[in-house]
């Protein structure tokens, strides 16, 4: 059993896993969102992704340092993969065997694939949860820069900015201030 649901929702798992791959997949195809064949989301995993997974899974970690809840169930990435640097890492996603033939978010448009933005990968953990990341990031006072690089670029490419507000849902909770968020999750 986990002390708390917090400790299940910081976990750096989809919203953060999901996320940094769309970055990179984007980023693969020259910033088109289009490819010429299908992309498989974790066998294709790349460095790039693995990268930017350590960097957003560092700002998790500092984040749980700096909440007054237990999160001592939050492993990092490090640990959970058991990899050390990005070429581990990308190794390790690529031979999850349960993980193996998943596409990427793409669907074909004539002649090409190209990244499916109405995808949950980008509705649900781009464009909320990390959101949530950096509302409690804003309320511990830890700067996330990896998560909103990303929570803005998908956004943009989603053409959705701010069309779903953690901080006001968050506000109806009465989770305002790291009192209120140690209350609520207590």
């Amino acid at each position: 059993p986990l002390p708390n649901y917090l400790t299940a929702s910081l976990t750096p798992a989809n919203p953060i896993f999901h996320s940094v791959r769309n970055y990179s997949l984007y980023q693969l195809s020259g910033n088109t969102g289009r490819f010429a064949a299908p992309v498989l989301f974790y066998e294709d995993w790349d460095e790039s992704a693995s990268a930017l997974f350590l960097q957003c899974d560092e700002e998790v970690q500092q984040l749980c340092r700096a909440l007054p809840v237990d999160l001592s169930g939050v492993s990092s990435i490090r640990d959970h993969y058991h990899a050390n640097n990005a070429a581990e890492l990308t190794s390790v996603i690529r031979n999850i065997a349960s993980l193996k033939g998943i596409p990427a978010p793409t669907r074909k448009n004539n002649d090409h694939f190209e990244m499916d933005f109405a995808h949950r990968f980008f509705t649900e953990d781009m464009l909320i949860n990390l959101q949530y990341f950096l509302y409690l990031g804003r309320l511990a006072g830890v700067s996330m820069p990896t998560i909103k690089k990303i929570t803005d670029w998908a956004g943009h490419v989603c053409n959705q900015q701010g069309s779903y507000d953690v901080c006001a849902q968050a506000h109806k909770a009465g989770v305002t201030s790291l009192e209120s968020l140690v209350k609520f999750y207590a």
